[in-house]
C-alpha cells in the first residue's frame, strides 16, 4: 500500500518509480458498528459547534444530507434532521451525502447500529491505494455520486429504547438523547467503520479480499506497528488477534510523523466483540463510546473524532504545482512555487521542503514563505551545483 496525503509526497527527479500494482475488487458491503444501552447516568450536555449557528443564519451549509426515513415518528425526525444539520455544518462535500434512517426492533440492550452501504477502493481521487473508503467519503474525494439512486449511510434505531427527542441537550436522567444517538452512527457512516475481526483467538480482516479499510489503516499498537501492515502481522493470526484485545490501540495521524500527537485510545477490549471493537474511542468527549448513558447529551463530535475523519480524507490539503523535469545543467538553487487548495481553515499554514541526495539517509529541509491572500507558497532548494539524483517531499503543518 502506497500512503499519499497532506503531509507526505515524495518525488525523485531523474529517477522514474515503477507503477505499483493494485488491486480493483469494485465495492463490497459495510459492516454494522452497534451502540450499547447503559444502565449509568450522566448528566452532562455538551454544545453544538458554532459553526450551526452560521450554517442557520446563511441558510448555505458544507454539505447536503438526504435523508430517507423508513417508519420513523414524527418526533424522531426532527430530532434527526437536527443532528444532520450538525453534520452539514462541519464537512465538506459537493456530492450529497444519502442516508436512510430505519425505526424498529432491536435487542434490549442496543440503542442504534450504523455503517456504510458499500466501501470503494483504488477510484479516481482515493488517497491510499488498495485500502477501502466508505462511499460517502469516495464520493467526496471522486466529486461524483458513485452510486446513484442508491443509499451511502444506513443508520437503524431501537423502537423500543426510552428515547429524548428534545433538542435542548436536557436529557432526563430516564431517556437517552436520540440527537447524540444520531451523530453517533452517521459518524460510523462517514468512516469509523471497517474490517478488523476477532473470531477465536484469530484476528482478520471480513471482506474475503483481506484489505484493510481507511479506518482500519491508521490503527497502531503503542509500538508504532501498524495493525495492517500483513509484515508485521500475518492474517489471519494469534499475533493480530492479541492486539485487537490488547487495550492498547491508538488512531496514529500523519502529522505524527512530524511530531504531532495521536489519538488513545482505540476501543480494544480483551474479549472481542462484534460492532463495537476498534471502531469506538475511549476518549474525547464521549459521543463515540461504545456505549450511551441516561441523562447525556453530545452535540458535538469533538475534536478527535474531527481529526480522525479529517485524517480519513474529510479535509483535504493539495499542493496545485508542476512536478519538475530533468535538468541537465546543475544549477545553485531551484525554485518551489506551488498553491495550496484544501477545504480547511488553516490560520498559520507552515510548508517545508524536505530534501535528500541520497534516499533520505541524510535530509536537509527549507521553508517557504507563505502570501495568504493567494494561497501561494515560494522558496528556492539550494542545490549548491551538484549534480546527480535527488528526492524532495513537502511538510504542512499549522504553526
Amino acid at each position: 500500500m502506497k500512503r499519499t496525503g497532506i503531509l507526505l509526497g515524495l518525488i525523485t527527479v531523474v529517477l522514474f518509480a515503477q507503477a505499483q500494482k493494485t488491486f480493483n475488487f469494485g465495492e463490497i458491503q459495510g459492516e454494522t458498528a452497534v451502540n450499547f444501552a447503559s444502565a449509568e447516568v450522566e448528566k452532562s450536555f455538551v454544545a453544538p459547534p458554532e459553526e450551526l449557528a452560521g450554517l442557520k443564519s446563511a441558510k448555505v451549509g458544507k454539505s447536503e444530507f438526504v435523508v430517507t426515513f423508513n417508519n420513523f415518528p414524527e418526533e424522531a425526525k426532527e430530532a434527526f434532521l437536527y443532528a444532520v444539520s450538525i453534520w452539514e455544518s462541519l464537512i465538506t462535500t459537493d456530492v450529497p451525502v444519502k442516508i436512510q434512517a430505519c425505526w424498529g426492533p432491536m435487542e434490549e440492550n442496543l440503542l442504534a447500529c450504523g455503517k456504510p452501504a458499500t466501501f470503494h477502493m483504488n477510484f479516481e481521487g482515493a488517497l491510499v491505494s488498495d485500502v477501502y473508503y466508505p462511499v460517502a467519503l469516495a464520493e467526496k474525494l471522486r466529486g461524483i455520486d458513485m452510486n446513484p439512486g442508491q443509499i451511502d449511510i444506513v443508520c437503524t434505531f431501537n423502537q423500543s429504547a426510552p428515547w429524548y427527542f428534545g433538542l435542548d441537550g436536557n436529557t432526563p436522567e430516564s431517556r437517552y438523547d436520540f440527537v447524540t444517538a444520531a451523530l453517533h452512527e452517521m459518524t460510523h457512516g462517514l468512516g469509523f467503520a471497517g474490517f478488523f475481526k476477532g473470531n477465536g483467538n484469530l484476528g482478520y480482516f471480513s471482506n474475503g479480499n483481506d484489505l484493510p479499510a481507511i479506518y482500519d489503516y491508521f490503527i497502531f499498537n503503542l509500538l508504532n506497528q501498524q495493525l495492517a501492515d500483513k509484515a508485521v502481522f500475518s492474517r489471519p493470526s494469534e499475533s493480530l488477534h492479541g492486539e485487537l484485545t490488547s487495550g492498547n490501540l491508538k488512531f496514529q495521524t500523519a502529522e505524527a510523523e512530524a511530531g504531532a500527537q495521536d489519538i488513545p485510545y482505540v476501543y480494544a477490549p480483551e474479549e472481542w466483540t462484534d460492532g463495537a471493537s476498534i471502531y469506538h474511542l475511549v476518549t474525547g468527549n464521549g459521543l463515540m463510546d461504545p456505549w450511551a448513558m441516561k441523562g447525556r447529551a453530545i452535540h458535538h463530535p469533538g475534536k478527535n473524532v474531527l481529526k480522525i475523519l479529517a485524517e480519513l480524507g474529510w479535509r483535504t490539503v493539495t499542493f496545485d504545482f508542476k512536478e519538475m523535469k530533468d535538468f541537465e545543467v546543475p544549477v545553485a538553487e531551484l525554485p518551489i512555487d506551488f498553491q495550496m487548495v484544501t477545504d480547511m481553515e488553516l490560520y498559520a499554514p507552515v510548508a517545508r521542503v524536505m530534501f535528500s541526495w541520497d534516499n533520505f539517509e541524510t535530509t536537509d529541509s527549507v521553508i517557504l514563505s507563505y502570501e495568504k491572500s493567494t494561497r501561494r507558497f515560494t522558496g528556492k532548494i539550494p542545490l549548491n551545483y551538484n549534480s546527480g539524483n535527488f528526492q524532495y517531499y513537502m511538510v504542512m503543518y499549522e504553526r
